[in-house]
């Protein structure tokens, strides 16, 4: 799903947009205000939650570091928000 979420999303958050490459995994691109946060890396777990985690990056010796980190407060808004967006698509594959 490639079109910005046309659904209420939580406070904060502008727009959604999914990429699904697997039933169980996708790609996200989430804008804040001033902030547009790429590639977010969407796992579905068998629970039915999603274990989110941005890109990384390897540091000097070659360790993966993560590109940015979200706050606690902003991370639940966008964690409800990729879920609306994820059951909105009806489990369609991309």
């Amino acid at each position: 799903m490639s079109a910005p979420a046309r659904l209420p999303l939580p406070q904060g958050i502008e727009t959604v947009r999914l990429r699904k490459i697997a039933p169980d995994f996708a790609y996200c691109d989430v804008r804040l205000p001033a902030v547009h946060l790429l590639n977010l890396n969407v796992k579905r777990l068998a629970s039915g939650g999603f274990r989110i985690s941005p890109p990384s990056a390897p540091d000097r010796e070659g360790k993966p570091w993560p590109s940015y980190h979200l706050q606690p407060g902003t991370k639940e808004a966008v964690e409800a928000a990729i879920c609306a967006v994820w059951e909105q698509s009806g489990g369609e594959d991309g």
